[in-house]
């Protein structure tokens, strides 16, 4: 074998696995870009679904403290009719 054509066919190799590695190297930027974008939509919704999920705690416990509130006043002997005096405002201003 001839050391020019085996140059030659090493020059082409070398080519072709260039040529390659760059539409590999485009081709895996594009899914890094569409996988950064899904992981900026995941993570919005994550802290949108944070958010929420704190809103309903505090409305749970704010439901709850009034439950235990109606309890201990009918415990204590408090009709609902005082119990709704004393947190209707309107009844409050007679």
């Amino acid at each position: 074998m001839n050391t020019n054509s085996v140059c030659k066919k090493i020059n082409i190799l070398v080519i072709i696995s260039i040529v390659f590695s760059s539409f590999v190297n485009l081709y895996m930027s594009d899914k890094a870009s569409v996988a950064g974008n899904d992981l900026s939509i995941v993570e919005s919704q994550m802290s949108e679904l944070t958010l929420e999920s704190e809103n309903l705690q505090n409305k749970y416990s704010q439901v709850s403290s009034m439950a235990n509130l109606t309890k201990l006043a009918t415990k204590n002997g408090f009709t609902d009719s005082q119990s709704e005096f004393y947190t209707s405002p309107d009844l409050a201003l007679r």
